[in-house]
């Protein structure tokens, strides 16, 4: 969804199964399998989640 804003994880039994985001007008819930967070470094989803990252690259680019 263009322009939605993550609100919070939805969790069953302990495991996440989709996400409360927050639409032009009102709160929509999307439950599913698989959640890819695409937000960029800010990553929303990946801190609600608890979920550190880890550096495993150089800190540019290198081609």
């Amino acid at each position: 969804m263009i322009n939605a804003r993550v609100r919070e994880l939805v969790e069953k039994h302990g495991v996440i199964r989709g996400v409360r985001y927050q639409g032009k007008h009102r709160t929509h819930e999307v439950r599913t399998l698989l959640m890819v967070g695409a937000d960029g470094r800010g990553l929303r989803v990946r801190r609600l989640a608890g979920f550190e990252p880890i550096k495993t690259s150089p800190p540019m680019d290198v081609l």
